[in-house]
């Protein structure tokens, strides 16, 4: 076996490592740090950025109490931040639950209790969304917001940028909570954990290959779930 082989087969057993436990973003920053990982009319970030931020978030999560097997909500406009909040329940154990933006305060409140968010993420373009879904989801007692101000809502550049950005210690592989559009009544919430083998599926981020300078244009919606007709 020559060198390259074993130094390919031995990076190949790292990123499945890192998958398995969440981190696939940390080895995509390791390898192609400066590379373009969000670009969006909101802002961009390089990997390096992305899972810096990641970081950050997760131990901000934790630090207001949040661990393993519980749920945070997600109701956010196409920005950076929703790939950022993906990435730190991912690699912390956590549930997700995006929430879509067209849903009323009282339909985001209903999925906020129901899948027992104990932490709510939002744009501040969505406030009047996310205050119902603040309003309704008992227990939810972190409140963090992206891109402005909502009333009762925590700054989440504020939180990030008390915390490190350096990989977290003890990943765990995450999962979501996603909702049906609810036409037999309520939306059902389905929970989908993160097994090592879809993890190790996911290794190369949709196909993605180092050094080859990909792009993947997003055309759809983000948070399209619980969508009403």
């Amino acid at each position: 076996m020559s060198t390259t082989e074993t130094v390919d087969e031995e990076a190949e057993a790292r990123r499945k490592e890192l998958a398995a436990k969440g981190m696939t973003l940390a080895w995509w920053a390791a390898t192609e740090p400066d590379a373009p990982a969000v670009i969006s009319t909101a802002g961009r970030r390089t990997f390096r950025e992305l899972n810096q931020r990641a970081n950050r978030l997760a131990r901000a999560l934790r630090a207001r109490g949040l661990g393993a097997g519980d749920a945070v909500a997600l109701i956010c406009s196409n920005r950076p931040e929703f790939a950022e909040v993906v990435y730190a329940t991912q690699r912390t154990g956590m549930r997700l639950t995006p929430i879509n933006w067209h849903l009323t305060g009282g339909e985001a409140a209903y999925i906020a209790a129901d899948c027992g968010a104990k932490a709510l993420v939002a744009s501040a373009d969505l406030a009047e969304v996310a205050e119902g879904a603040g309003r309704g989801a008992a227990g939810c007692d972190t409140l963090l917001v992206v891109g402005g101000e909502i009333a009762g809502f925590e700054s989440y550049e504020d939180a990030l940028e008390r915390e490190s950005g350096e990989d977290i210690d003890d990943p765990v592989p995450g999962g979501t909570m996603l909702y049906t559009s609810g036409t037999t009544g309520r939306p059902k919430g389905v929970h989908r954990s993160q097994s090592p083998v879809s993890a190790s599926a996911s290794v190369n981020l949709g196909g993605y290959h180092p050094g080859t300078g990909q792009l993947h244009l997003c055309t759809g919606q983000i948070g399209i779930c619980g969508h009403r007709e």
